[in-house]
């Protein structure tokens, strides 16, 4: 039987999704809320054996409730954090911004999928025309699992926030931080841990110190501190491993 999907949803990760399976030729419809009705869901679903259910996951319930007789097709979801009964996981570790992606980029997306015991829940069974590389956790996992993708992408993401906003009220362009946020995460692909420098890698209290006094009262004090703190203490965290395939 061929895979045929259909997307639900209209935000980011749908429209990345439509993309990449527009690139790869793979058949799919897409149904919106905001631009289309109940009955033409139903009409959509007739033809496709998956549903790609690409909503907030606080609102996949009730759509479900909704909608129950999209049950009679495999449900995929995206939630990195949440687990559904009788639908099947699978979170791709990537951050999907406004602009789409080539091919290249979404190929190389690693699938972390749930472990399941639901028929055809493997990712390969799932989606037979990827060939993303793939792994699982349990449902136990998820929660940690994906509270460590948000520690490393989102809230990085704020703290860069919060210091180019810090360099432009000195007068200074945001701009020149950009050079050492690019080598710094390259740094760190390339030699993980050992990648560390500055006075928190070299235990430079005095200049910690410094530091912490000059954000007295800012946002990025609590996490300086915090971070400066745990990182010298036995807290330390150790080399990162990969997940089980």
């Amino acid at each position: 039987m061929t895979t045929h999907y259909t997307v639900i949803g209209g935000g980011r990760l749908a429209r990345h999704f439509a993309h990449y399976f527009s690139l790869l030729g793979i058949a799919f419809n897409q149904w919106q809320r905001a631009s289309d009705s109940s009955a033409s869901l139903s009409e959509k679903l007739t033809a496709c054996s998956h549903v790609l259910l690409l909503i907030s996951d606080s609102a996949i319930p009730e759509f479900l409730q909704e909608h129950p007789y999209i049950r009679e097709k495999t449900i995929i979801h995206c939630s990195g954090a949440h687990s559904f009964p009788g639908l099947a996981g699978v979170h791709p570790l990537m951050s999907f911004g406004e602009e789409l992606y080539p091919l290249s980029t979404y190929v190389s997306i690693p699938m972390v999928c749930e472990q399941s015991d639901l028929p055809g829940s493997l990712f390969e069974d799932l989606f037979p025309q990827l060939d993303n590389p793939v792994y699982s956790i349990t449902k136990e996992q998820k929660p940690r699992y994906h509270a460590y993708c948000v520690s490393a992408g989102n809230l990085t993401q704020i703290i860069m926030q919060y210091s180019s906003a810090g360099i432009e009220n000195m007068g200074l362009p945001a701009e020149i931080l950009h050079g050492y946020l690019r080598q710094s995460l390259g740094n760190y692909i390339n030699q993980g841990a050992a990648a560390l420098t500055g006075p928190i890698a070299r235990a430079d209290q005095l200049t910690i110190d410094a530091n912490l006094i000059a954000l007295k009262g800012q946002p990025l004090e609590a996490i300086y501190r915090q971070i400066a703190k745990h990182y010298q203490s036995a807290e330390r965290p150790v080399e990162h491993k990969e997940l089980a395939a």
